[in-house]
């Protein structure tokens, strides 16, 4: 080997040994502390990251814990209206029973007061068609439409008669007790007798000039005294005979009686609940 070779060599290497050494100096002066710098920033980057979701996790467990104590309170808040919507549901059970119990004793009163009203009425009769007439005089009148009739009535038998107020349907009403429940039952059982007859068969009647206003041709009729309740139960009963052509009704002794035929049973009403009955075993 010659020395200019030997030469060039030892420059060779010198130089690959000064730049390995700078590369060395280069890495710990300016790469190294960048690296680092850099990944000190990630470091923090990610604490405060980890910090962040950290109170995340802390804020969804207070969640957690929040909505945990509220499901527990809305549970047991339910579970309170609940018993307490059981106790009203037997209170309000109760309640029926006793409201269904009052209706009961309410029907049950007012069925024997209308029993009690109308035995009152016992020996009461209601006549309609007979004409108020100058100087009207109630018992005179019975006691002529009895002559009518053929029934011998004295003025010991009338008890008291006095005018009615009038109806929608009926303008002439009066009403007469007897003294006597034979008297009164002659009267009402001789009713029929009164078909032929008019009210200028009276003699006060036709002593009175038609121009007085005083009906001559009005057909008078013979009734038992019914209570209020009784007579709405006649009502409805005479609507039904019209409905469903039923030949006959009648009422004997306050009672409302219906016939279909004259070879029917005959049926018996007082209260609207035994006709309620009888429509319910006809459907």
């Amino acid at each position: 080997m010659t020395e200019s070779t030997h030469s060039r060599a030892d420059v060779l290497k010198l130089s690959m040994s000064l730049t390995v050494k700078s590369l060395k100096e280069l890495w710990a002066k300016e790469f190294l502390p960048n690296i680092r710098e850099e990944i000190r920033n990630e470091v923090v980057s990610l604490k405060a990251g980890l910090q962040d979701l950290r109170k995340r996790f802390e804020e969804i467990e207070k969640s957690q814990d929040f909505i945990s104590k509220k499901y527990d309170t809305v549970i047991s808040t339910i579970k309170d209206v609940k018993e307490h919507n059981d106790s009203l549901k037997g209170d309000i059970r109760v309640i029926k029973e006793d409201i269904g119990k009052l209706g009961n004793d309410y029907l049950n009163v007012e069925i024997q007061l209308d029993e009690l009203e109308q035995y009152a009425r016992r020996d009461c009769l209601e006549i309609t068609g007979i004409p108020i007439v100058p100087n009207d005089n109630p018992p005179l009148l019975v006691k002529e439409m009895s002559e009518i009739m053929g029934v011998n009535l004295s003025p010991n038998d009338i008890s008291i008669a006095h005018r009615l107020p009038p109806t929608k349907k009926v303008k002439d009403r009066l009403i007469v007790k007897f003294t006597r429940r034979e008297k009164r039952d002659e009267i009402y059982n001789n009713r029929k007798r009164l078909k032929s007859k008019r009210t200028k068969d009276l003699p006060s009647v036709v002593c009175t000039p038609e121009y007085v206003a005083v009906s001559h041709k009005a057909l008078i009729q013979v009734n038992e005294s019914l209570t209020p309740y009784r007579k709405r139960i006649l009502g409805r009963i005479l609507q039904f005979k019209r409905d469903r052509n039923y030949k006959f009704i009648w009422t004997a002794n306050g009672k409302i009686m219906l016939k279909k035929t004259e070879s029917s049973i005959t049926k018996c009403f007082v209260t609207h609940e035994e006709f309620e009955e009888f429509l319910d075993q006809l459907d």
